[in-house]
């Protein structure tokens, strides 16, 4: 689920979108201006979901049905009483150094392709700020863990995954749901 353009620049863009970076080589057949505004929207941040495409942070595509399993990194946490230890309930915001899809065969020599800008494109994370410049943004509003491929995860982290993978290309919110959280930060139950 992506922000829809509005009616002005969807009328810009099906007359020209090269111009707005969109890539209508995958079918000789459609033509942009059959393509309605949700479409052409996810288009214009990477997200092909009509052909399965995503185009990754390195700007090439991959095969989205070619994706088993997706990793955060994440690398701190704010809290909301620093005089307590880390717990899912004191958690304030998640910082993330990265996410990845992993895909069984290569795209561009790679099976490890960095996504989070493109999640910041489509609204899941934030870019950080100030001494969090470089990482991305998350809050913990859930405050709960969920498993995800039997092992417990912090819900919130998983969201992103949700709402800009699974719903967009999959319309199934636990297509993949296959999440490894590399982190050296102990979170308490």
């Amino acid at each position: 689920m992506v922000k829809i353009i509005t009616e002005n620049n969807y009328k810009k863009i099906i007359k020209n979108p090269e111009k707005f970076n969109i890539d209508m080589s995958f079918s000789n057949e459609i033509k942009a201006h059959l393509l309605s505004k949700e479409i052409i929207s996810e288009m214009i941040i990477g997200a092909y979901s009509n052909f399965q495409k995503l185009k990754v942070d390195d700007n090439y595509f991959i095969n989205m049905k070619s994706v088993f399993k997706t990793i955060c990194e994440l690398e701190k946490v704010s809290l909301i009483d620093k005089q307590k230890p880390a717990s899912i309930e004191n958690i304030q915001t998640f910082y993330i150094k990265n996410y990845y899809l992993i895909t069984k065969e290569e795209f561009n020599g790679k099976t490890q392709h960095k996504i989070s800008e493109f999640l910041v494109s489509a609204g899941h994370i934030n870019k950080g700020r100030l001494e969090n410049t470089g990482l991305y943004s998350t809050r913990n509003s859930y405050k709960i863990y969920q498993y995800y491929n039997g092992v417990k995860i912090p819900k919130d982290l998983f969201h992103p995954i949700r709402l800009g993978i699974n719903d967009t290309f999959f319309s199934d919110h636990y297509a993949i749901d296959n999440l490894e959280l590399k982190s050296k930060i102990i979170i308490e139950n």
